[in-house]
C-alpha cells in the first residue's frame, strides 16, 4: 500500500467541505461514462480546494491490494483497490481499507457513484462515521438491480439511509423517489462547452459529415446492447426502406465486445 502525505489545500469557500472520498467502480484509464463522471467530480472539487480521495472498487490487482497515487494534474489522491468482482469477502475487505483511509485523512463527506455497490458502501460508512453521505443514481443501479434481489436490498438501504441522493436524469429521479418515498435531486452531467456547442450553419455542418438531405438518425454516447442499440439498428433499418437516403450517424466509442453487433448490423 503505497499513500503519502498530500499537500495542503485552500480553504474551502463557505459551506463546501474541507475533505471528501468518492468511491467509484470506474475511473480512467477505465472507459465509459462512469469513469469519465467521477475523474470530472474529483478535479472540480479538488479545484474548489477540497482535499479529495478517490477509492476505485474495481480496479486490477491481486484482491485486496491498494495502489496508491496522486493524480498531479487533477490534484487529488486516487486508490486503486483490486478485488473480485462484488463478492461479499471482496467488499469486506474494502471496507477495511475504507475506515483505515478515514481513520488517516478525517473525510467529512462520502459520495458513492452507483447505487447498490459504492452507494451503499458510501451510506454505511457515513453513518457509522457521522458524518454526511451522498449517493449517485447511474441508470443501472436502478433500471437492472431493482429485479435483482440481492443487489435490490444495498441499492434500497442505500436510497433510505444516504444523505442525499442524485440521479443522472429526472425520470431516473423520480423512479428513485418512488421506490424510496423520498426527495431524490435531478442532477444531469455536465457538458463540456470548449467541445460541444451549436453550429452556426447547420446545412454546411451536414455536408461537412457527408450526410446528405435525407432523414438522419442519431445515437450519442457509448454503442453498447444495454443503451437499446439494438432498437436503433431495426429503426433505422425501416426507415431505410421508405427512405433510402436516409442515415445513420452514431457519435461515441463502441468497446470490442460490442463491434461484433455494429459490424454484422453493416454485413446484411
Amino acid at each position: 500500500m503505497i499513500l503519502g502525505p498530500i499537500e495542503a489545500a485552500p480553504a474551502p469557500g463557505e459551506g463546501w467541505p474541507r475533505s471528501l472520498l468518492l468511491l467509484t467502480e470506474r475511473f480512467p484509464p477505465h472507459p465509459g461514462g462512469l469513469a469519465r463522471a467521477s475523474r470530472r467530480l474529483a478535479r472540480h472539487a479538488a479545484s474548489a480546494g477540497v482535499a479529495v480521495h478517490v477509492v476505485v472498487t474495481r480496479a486490477e490487482g491481486l484482491p485486496g491490494s491498494v495502489q496508491s497515487a496522486p493524480d498531479d494534474e487533477g490534484g487529488f489522491w486516487v486508490h486503486r483497490f483490486g478485488a473480485e468482482r462484488a463478492t461479499p469477502e471482496g467488499m469486506q475487505q474494502l471496507s477495511l481499507v475504507l475506515d483505515w483511509l478515514h481513520r488517516r485523512e478525517h473525510f467529512e463527506v462520502v459520495h458513492g457513484q452507483y447505487g447498490s455497490t459504492c452507494g451503499f458502501l458510501a451510506a454505511w460508512h457515513a453513518t457509522l462515521w457521522g458524518i454526511a453521505s451522498h449517493v449517485s443514481l447511474r441508470g443501472n443501479d436502478l433500471d437492472r438491480d431493482l429485479y435483482d434481489p440481492e443487489r435490490l436490498a444495498a441499492l434500497t438501504w442505500a436510497l433510505e439511509r444516504a444523505g442525499s441522493v442524485g440521479a443522472v436524469s429526472r425520470q431516473l429521479a423520480a423512479a428513485a423517489g418512488n421506490l424510496v418515498r423520498r426527495k431524490v435531486l435531478a442532477m444531469p452531467n455536465a457538458v463540456d462547452l470548449r467541445v460541444f456547442r451549436p453550429v452556426d450553419d447547420a446545412a454546411q455542418f451536414r455536408t461537412s459529415l457527408a450526410l446528405g438531405t435525407g432523414p438522419v438518425l442519431g445515437f450519442a454516447g457509448e454503442v453498447r446492447r444495454k443503451k437499446g442499440i439494438g432498437y436503433l439498428l431495426e429503426a433505422f433499418r425501416s426507415t431505410e426502406r421508405s427512405h433510402p437516403e436516409a442515415v445513420l450517424l452514431l457519435v461515441g466509442s463502441i468497446r470490442p465486445e460490442e463491434r461484433e453487433l455494429l459490424e454484422g448490423f453493416i454485413r446484411q
